[in-house]
């Protein structure tokens, strides 16, 4: 039980993170919502998350910031 919802939690965290990477790529919040089928508001939701806890990072190491950030300090 503790090892699936520690899966979901890992690829909740990657998909954040993936948004905050295409976010860092350039891409626009509409492509980023038409690209992973979720509205805009969800997608300014995370980036906004991830400025406010300081998350971003180079976009290289999104999903690893994002990870280590939602441990010391969980989103919202």
């Amino acid at each position: 039980m503790e090892a699936r919802r520690r899966e979901a939690r890992e690829k909740r965290i990657g998909f954040r993170g993936r948004i905050v990477g295409m976010h860092e790529a350039g891409q626009s919040i509409r492509a980023i919502a038409n690209n992973l089928g979720i509205s805009t508001r969800t997608v300014r939701r995370w980036i906004r998350r991830a400025e406010d806890t300081d998350c971003i990072n180079v976009a290289s190491s999104y999903v690893i910031s994002i990870y280590h950030c939602s441990v010391s300090n969980p989103l919202k």
